[in-house]
């Protein structure tokens, strides 16, 4: 009996066709029967959810620490980097958020790193966004270069927002890589976690 060896993209080619013969009659009988065809369709999340202007609510938060003696309390959270205030956008591509009226951070939702950019001279700094889509949260990462060309280090502050009706919830933990990439939590002020409680606003 003569037995016939064909090269494995040959075999490969030859299973496409088998599956493409098989399927085509199901698809005719349809067409024949007036019936549509299925089309399979792409449905893009934009995270909709996430959009809107929503309010810090200060008493349903976890883990801010108390402003020192003197300091204003909403110059302290600036520095801890707790808005009062967020507005978030989104598109199918991009998630951007607006932290007390400033320039909004701009994440892409495929998780391609953005860097910041200085507003006047388009000239890019060492700030650096990226998102991560964590079941039903989004996690939003901003790492700031930090160090020297010889010891290069980064802060990272790493943002959990789920949305629950009209409450948005922000997990954040901040932290430092430190060389050769290790990643520390420091013990001061905003370097612990805290549970960030944001209550939806009606549209102005």
């Amino acid at each position: 009996m003569t037995r016939w060896a064909f090269p494995p993209t040959f075999r490969a080619r030859l299973l496409i066709a088998i599956v493409v013969v098989a399927t085509a009659p199901s698809a005719l009988a349809l067409a024949a029967q007036g019936l549509p065809i299925p089309i399979t369709r792409r449905q893009f999340n934009d995270f909709f959810e996430y959009r809107g202007r929503w309010t810090l609510d200060e008493k349903a938060s976890v883990g801010i620490p108390s402003p020192p003696e003197g300091i204003e309390a909403m110059r302290f959270l600036a520095a801890l980097n707790a808005p009062r205030e967020l507005v978030i956008a989104t598109t199918e591509t991009e998630f951007s958020v607006a932290k007390d009226g400033g320039e909004p951070e701009v994440y892409r939702i495929d998780g391609t790193e953005t860097q910041e950019r200085d507003p006047r001279t388009g000239v890019g700094i060492d700030r650096f966004y990226r998102f991560t889509q964590v079941a039903d949260s989004v996690a939003l990462t901003r790492r700031l270069r930090t160090g020297t060309p010889v010891e290069p280090g980064a802060e990272l502050i790493t943002d959990a927002y789920s949305v629950a009706g009209a409450v948005l919830t922000v997990e954040r933990l901040r932290s430092h890589v430190f060389p050769p990439g290790s990643v520390a939590v420091l013990k001061e002020p905003g370097s612990h976690r805290m549970t960030l409680v944001y209550r939806r606003q009606a549209p102005r």
